[in-house]
């Protein structure tokens, strides 16, 4: 997966999962929303791979689907622009939270090679880049997830 498509992919994922979990404020429900709705403008099987991922963001082959399916559109500006704008929403939602630091928090993220976070749990974010991320190879995000923090009450 090329750069450009594999910051699609995690943009939308991380706004799928944040909306899914009913974290996500109004300026990311938003963007995700004008994204989704581009994408599907522009190449109508993106809806079905979108829904797909919907159900489990985390899940890498779900996130293979639709890299196949934004990869033709990843050079297009409105693209960008609006990738960028659901990623500042998100960062900025997460920056006005109180929230645990991340396992791994870092300014900036170039991995010159493959790129794989595995089998991690936090009370917080997994992976936080606050600068730019940069993937030359494949990124393979598999089994992260959050857990509560002690003496939080579950859910029944």
């Amino acid at each position: 997966m090329d750069p450009a498509t594999a910051s699609i992919v995690s943009v939308l994922a991380a706004g799928a999962a944040a909306i899914g979990k009913g974290i996500a404020g109004e300026a990311a429900k938003d963007a995700y929303k004008s994204l989704k709705s581009w994408l599907v403008g522009r190449r109508e099987d993106t809806g079905a791979a979108i829904a797909l991922l919907e159900r489990d963001p985390a899940s890498g082959a779900k996130q293979a689907v639709l890299a196949e399916e934004v990869a033709p559109l990843a050079a297009e500006a409105e693209l960008r622009r609006l990738v960028a704008a659901l990623s500042a929403a998100i960062a900025g939602q997460a920056e006005k939270q109180d929230e645990v630091a991340a396992l791994i928090d870092l300014g900036s993220l170039r991995a010159a090679g493959n790129f794989e976070l595995t089998d991690s749990q936090a009370l917080g974010a997994v992976l936080r880049v606050r600068g730019d991320a940069t993937f030359e190879k494949d990124v393979k995000l598999s089994g992260l997830s959050n857990r509560p923090e002690r003496g939080a009450k579950k859910n029944d």
